[in-house]
């Protein structure tokens, strides 16, 4: 019976062996304030981006301000290339380093700032390999598999906060936060069109933080447009919020972002606004600056297959029973 073997099938999947991991992705958000696939970078990024598709810079544009343009931390602050550079442009480094798995042309690259002589390039396949491996990573497949993982988990953490709009132009998230591995995390579930809807009677989002230490906002919808004022609560907290866009394939930003992006989905199309925070994404189109203010709170993230429940092994006696029937 087709039933028995899927029931069964299920039952073993569930029942091997634990693959127990690090929270390895607050670790590469720490890390990097910049994780796209295609990257178009037309700016300066403050910080370290890690590019597992193709970097493309914007002639005379594309500037990373490693390190806030201080020389002590460049082995950190660098620039990670799974597929090189995509075409024939110049960027400037105001300090860092930059690891590529295919060669790059060193004259694709120039110093600017603090930064002294040439900037260091590292390549070939053995230095791609020890990147991976010293941020917890095989390969850029499992990158992209981790990223959706974690958007799917966190999408489905139980809310514990509200938000309503009282009228003044505003619309308010209240946090209220749970215990999850020893810190206070608020969860927020909203739908793209009441947060970000252009008909919803108020221009800017407010945020009550209520001692949370994390803010993690999950938002619904395939096609989103951000155009709404990021205020009261967002400023100076950007750090600890983090907007999971777990279904979007577009998203479209138009002001000043305060809080973490993470649309692993997405291609995401900066339109002339700064973003403060990090910023995850399919692709990336970048237009303005993005601040170096990588999230730094907490989420649960595992990629451990549970062991079978009392649920489950029920359901694996009940299949052997059927097939004894037969």
């Amino acid at each position: 019976m087709k039933i028995v073997s899927s029931l069964l099938a299920g039952v073993l999947l569930l029942g091997a062996t634990p693959l127990h991991a690090a929270n390895v992705m607050m670790d590469l958000l720490d890390r990097f304030n910049v994780i796209a696939g295609d990257y178009k970078a037309g700016n300066e990024t403050e910080g370290s981006a890690f590019v597992y598709g193709t970097y493309k810079p914007t002639a005379g544009r594309a500037r990373f301000g490693f390190n806030d343009g201080q020389v002590g931390n460049d082995r950190e602050a660098t620039l990670w290339l799974n597929n090189g550079v995509g075409n024939g442009n110049a960027t400037t480094l105001l300090s860092g380093s930059v690891v590529s798995r295919t060669d790059v042309n060193s004259g694709r690259f120039t110093l600017n700032g603090n930064a002294p002589g040439t900037p260091g390039i590292t390549t070939g396949e053995t230095a791609w390999s020890n990147a991976l491996s010293s941020v917890g990573l095989t390969s850029v497949n499992n990158l992209t598999g981790m990223l959706a993982l974690a958007s799917r988990q966190w999408s489905q953490l139980a809310a514990s906060s509200t938000g309503s709009a009282p009228g003044n132009g505003s619309y308010t998230i209240n946090a209220v936060s749970t215990t999850i591995d020893g810190h206070q995390v608020a969860v927020f579930n909203v739908s793209g069109d009441v947060l970000f809807g252009q008909n919803n009677g108020f221009d800017r989002l407010e945020l009550n933080l209520n001692g949370a230490q994390t803010i993690l906002i999950n938002v619904s919808g395939t096609d989103i447009t951000i155009a709404k004022n990021f205020t009261n609560g967002f400023t100076n907290n950007e750090k600890k919020i983090l907007f999971n866009f777990y279904e979007a394939t577009s998203l479209t930003v138009n002001r000043n972002v305060r809080g973490g992006i993470f649309a692993p989905f997405a291609n995401v199309n900066q339109v002339n606004t700064n973003l403060d925070g990090t910023v995850v994404a399919a692709s990336l189109n970048q237009t303005a600056e993005i601040h170096n203010e990588r999230f730094d709170g907490y989420l649960p993230f595992s990629t451990t297959i549970p062991e079978p429940t009392t649920a489950l092994l029920a359901v694996a006696g009940l299949a052997i029973a059927l097939r004894r029937k037969r």
